[in-house]
């Protein structure tokens, strides 16, 4: 389950990445922000968000240091160097229209 909050990255991402590759994420909306998303994690509500690595790192630096988080996959054109094992989502794309998207 992922945390949501609006018509953003946070719940266009999961749904995109479940229609075009098979995830089966489900996601619970009503979040004001990613931040409240963080919180919701600390709690157990959910068990991820789709969101910014940069922002992550900046809003819960120890959640990276102590390995606590695990990146699935990147949502990019090319790998961040802190991320160099993570995998870009197109890795996964395989057919042509979904790609085109």
């Amino acid at each position: 389950m992922l945390g949501g909050s609006g018509p953003n990255d946070s719940e266009t991402y999961p749904y995109l990445m479940n229609n075009t590759i098979g995830t089966r994420f489900r996601i619970v909306s009503g979040y004001k922000a990613n931040s409240a998303v963080f919180l919701a994690i600390e709690r157990g509500e959910v068990e991820g968000v789709t969101g910014s690595w940069s922002s992550l790192k900046a809003e819960r630096p120890n959640w990276v240091r102590d390995k606590q988080v695990r990146v699935l996959v990147q949502i990019g054109r090319t790998r961040q160097p802190d991320l160099a094992d993570v995998p870009l989502i197109m890795d996964f794309v395989t057919k042509d229209e979904d790609k085109a998207m």
